[in-house]
């Protein structure tokens, strides 16, 4: 037992051909399902798969969670790739990705025209429509402004997700979290949920700015019932994005594309 959440036995359950481990912890406010899709051997790669097999089914359970989280759209965006590479669009017999030509019939452009292809589909048009709350984890993207020549830092993802904008146009809160040591030394951690031309942040819901990184301090500017929000989290690692996210309502679905152990954060009831 970690702190106010009992770990129950890693398990797995069956769709189809996939089999998709998971854990549950069961905390004072509900259960956390941690599902783990990743890869063990990267040429035969079945997790990305596996995943789409899993969203197929989705929509039956859709009412048994009140937050879904994906965790994190760096290493979705690895798995979407490689499923392509490897599996899709794997290059010619005698060829490796170093070796290819024109003329070979595949290139790795295509690869990662693929995963941006994945998850335009998961994050802009599934995701961003489920009836419930949804939290988004991201690294950072950096981009320079050709006429400024500010850098604007912005939740990372692929391709036109990124240079389009269009992940950030399909939530209505971004929140960029960060640590910073408090007058007496202290690391402390905040939400930024205002844009200032360097950093991409919003709040529809006037979350305050600098906000405590903890769900219920998202509504202390808001009057009234809470509705279920959409989010991007952002940030470098270790910034406890994960965290964050764990202490939103529950019962809550992680789905866990990150390597071994960045589960833990669910694990924990956190005040931080």
């Amino acid at each position: 037992m970690l702190k106010n959440g009992q770990i129950q036995p890693l398990q797995s359950y069956q769709i189809g051909n996939c089999t998709i481990p998971y854990r549950d912890v069961i905390h004072p406010d509900g259960v956390v399902r941690v599902e783990m899709y990743r890869d063990i051997d990267p040429d035969t790669p079945t997790a990305y798969a596996t995943f789409r097999t899993r969203m197929g089914v989705f929509a039956a359970e859709q009412d048994t969670w009140k937050t879904l989280v994906i965790d994190s759209v760096t290493f979705m965006e690895l798995l979407a790739r490689k499923n392509d590479e490897k599996n899709m669009n794997p290059v010619p017999f005698g060829k490796t990705a170093q070796t290819l030509k024109k003329g070979d019939g595949v290139s790795p452009i295509q690869w990662f025209g693929a995963s941006t292809d994945a998850l335009e589909e998961m994050l802009c048009i599934r995701f961003a429509a489920m009836p419930m709350n949804v939290v988004i984890v991201c690294h950072i993207n950096e981009k320079r402004n050709e006429v400024s020549g500010e850098i604007l830092r912005m939740p990372f993802a692929p391709g036109r997700l990124s240079d389009r904008k269009l992940l950030n146009a399909a939530y209505q809160e971004q929140y960029y979290m960060s640590t910073f040591r408090d007058s007496e030394k202290k690391m402390q951690h905040q939400l930024k949920t205002r844009n200032d031309g360097q950093w991409a942040a919003s709040s529809q819901i006037d979350a305050p700015d600098p906000c405590f990184p903890h769900y219920d301090s998202l509504w202390s500017g808001w009057e009234g019932e809470r509705l279920d929000i959409h989010a991007l989290v952002y940030g470098d690692f270790g910034v406890g994005k994960s965290q964050f996210a764990a202490t939103w309502p529950k019962p809550m679905l992680v789905f866990m594309f990150d390597g071994g152990g960045k589960e833990i954060p669910y694990f924990k009831h956190h005040e931080f």
